[in-house]
C-alpha cells in the first residue's frame, strides 16, 4: 500500500491546494464584495446538497481511488460510516489505523492476525464484506475474493476476529 501511496494521494493534494486558495479569496475578499460573496455563499450551504458537497470535498471523499473493472461501487471510495447494531459506528473501527475487513454478511475469513476482521450487522449492508485500508478507504467490497484483496492491497492476509454484533 505504501508504495503507491503518494501517487494515489496526488489528486487529494492537488485539491487541498485549490480549496485552500479558494478559501483565501473568500476570506481575503474586502468590501461590499466580500460582503456579498460570504453572504451568498452562507445562503447556499444553508441547503442540504451543496453543505454535503462541500463536506465531502474538505473530508477528501470526493477522489476516488482507482478500483479496477467490475469492482464493487464502494471501492475506492471513503468507507460509509455505517451505524452498526448494538451502537457502534464504522468511525470507531478505525482508531487503531489498521486494515479492517468488516463482515456484515457473516462468512469473511483471513489467516492472521495483521488485519482486523470485525462480525457486525446493520440495516441496509452496502456490501456482505468491506475490507477497509488503514486512511478510511475502501480497499475492496463483495462477498468473494477477500484474500486476494488483502494480498494486493497489504502484501499479506491476516485476522483477529471479533463481534460487534
Amino acid at each position: 500500500m505504501l508504495d503507491t501511496y503518494e501517487s494515489e494521494r496526488r489528486e487529494f493534494a492537488r485539491r487541498t491546494l485549490l480549496q485552500a486558495r479558494a478559501q483565501a479569496a473568500i476570506d481575503r475578499a474586502e468590501g461590499e464584495t466580500g460582503e456579498a460573496l460570504r453572504a451568498l455563499l452562507a445562503e447556499v450551504f444553508a441547503f442540504e446538497g451543496p453543505a454535503r458537497h462541500l463536506a465531502t470535498l474538505l473530508h477528501d471523499a470526493g477522489v476516488r481511488y482507482p478500483s479496477g473493472e467490475g469492482a464493487h461501487p464502494l471501492a475506492g471510495r471513503f468507507v460509509p460510516d455505517l451505524a452498526l447494531h448494538g451502537g457502534r459506528r464504522v468511525a470507531e473501527l478505525m482508531r487503531e489505523a489498521r486494515p479492517v475487513l468488516l463482515d456484515l454478511g457473516g462468512g469473511a475469513a483471513l489467516d492472521d492476525d495483521w488485519v482486523r476482521v470485525v462480525r457486525a450487522s446493520c440495516d441496509d449492508p452496502p456490501a456482505d464484506t468491506l475490507l477497509i485500508r488503514p486512511d478510511g478507504y475502501v480497499a475492496w467490497a463483495g462477498a468473494d475474493g477477500v484474500e486476494a484483496a488483502a494480498e494486493h492491497w497489504f502484501g499479506r492476509a491476516g485476522t483477529r476476529a471479533e463481534s460487534v454484533v
